[in-house]
């Protein structure tokens, strides 16, 4: 038997089965102007850093493009505010990295992006953002420091101070409270509000010396201060203030007590006594002993000069300590022993 050879036309073609295309996501980029990158004097270590989001985000956007086909155009940022630019990424369905790059003149816009606008990037892609900020300062205590002193190291700080006065009972002039708090980092220039305490209304206390008892405490009362009368004996007249606590002129709040010394009634009243015939300084140091006040009076007469030859009121006249009594005193020029007695 011979062999069948069969034609080429009956031959039969062998496929050999060939892997599926992987899918690839297509990027557009559209030529846009664009800022060119801050320059990076001083800040390398920000150059890195920015190098290495930006390359993870490149990673991860060649990722979701292999396994994605539902894509949206990035919009272009650059040149935005960052609160702007994050929100129109946010409302197309991107989320958003941000790099802050602490610069002399920063303002918070966006100075690069990773896409570039016009990429298309799938939902939940993660768009990279490079801002500009200025550099910060902790903001340091300011409660419990005078007024003047906060404002002074705020302004040394270059801080912007932004006080306002409260009522308080803390002594005037007080820092109450800040904002923002101790420990914030706030911008050059920034404000820093802080209240400042008024002081207590404080009221002076009045000169009652020499006034009655009534008196004094009717003007203590008008002021909305305490008065506290104590009975003391004295050789002022009865009822009379003959000493105050605190002096008159010291700053009291409202309510504080006032201590007032009054000349007792009971022991105001004494009898006179007599001097006539005795040395006058004898006659002084009686009537002293007694509360009572000496006018003493040179006379011409013929006792002994220093003779106490007269006095007013009369011997053994009630009167209240502290009276006055004149008395009369020779000078012994008329040389004789005859005395006129009151």
């Amino acid at each position: 038997m011979g062999i069948r050879r069969t034609p080429p036309a009956e031959q039969e073609t062998i496929v050999q089965p060939v892997a599926p295309a992987a899918r690839r996501v297509h990027e557009e980029y559209v030529t846009e102007d664009i800022p060119p990158a801050p320059p990076r004097r001083g800040y390398d270590i920000w150059g890195w850093l920015v190098a290495a989001l930006f390359a993870a985000l490149a990673i991860g956007a060649i990722f979701w493009g292999l396994s994605r086909t539902d894509t949206t155009r990035v919009p272009t940022v650059v040149g935005l505010p960052l609160a702007n630019a994050q929100a129109q990424l946010e409302a197309k369905g991107f989320a958003v990295d941000i790099i802050r790059v602490p610069r002399k003149d920063g303002n918070g816009t966006v100075l690069r992006q990773d896409p570039n606008g016009g990429a298309q990037l799938e939902k939940n892609g993660r768009v990279g953002l490079v801002t500009a900020q200025a550099a910060t300062v902790k903001l340091p205590k300011l409660v419990g420091l005078k007024a003047e002193a906060a404002s002074r190291l705020l302004t040394s700080l270059k801080l912007t101070p932004q006080p306002s006065v409260v009522a308080s009972d803390q002594p005037k002039g007080t820092v109450l409270s800040q904002d923002p708090a101790e420990g914030s980092r706030v911008a050059p220039g920034d404000a820093v509000s802080y209240t400042v305490a008024k002081g207590p209304n404080l009221v002076a206390v009045p000169a009652l010396r020499g006034l009655t008892q009534a008196k004094a405490v009717a003007q203590l009362q008008a002021l909305g201060l305490t008065p506290v009368t104590h009975q003391v004996d004295s050789p002022e007249p009865p009822n009379t203030v003959v000493a105050q606590s605190p002096a008159p002129g010291t700053k009291l709040k409202p309510g504080a007590k006032v201590n007032v010394n009054v000349s007792n009634p009971a022991n105001s009243q004494v009898s006179v006594p007599s001097v006539v015939g005795t040395d006058q300084s004898a006659a002084l140091a009686t009537l002293q002993q007694l509360g009572l006040k000496a006018d003493l009076v040179t006379v011409a007469g013929a006792a002994a000069a220093g003779t106490i030859v007269r006095q007013d009121p009369t011997p053994d006249s009630q009167v209240a300590k502290g009276t006055t009594v004149r008395i009369y005193s020779s000078d012994g020029t008329l040389g004789n022993s005859n005395t006129t007695t009151g």
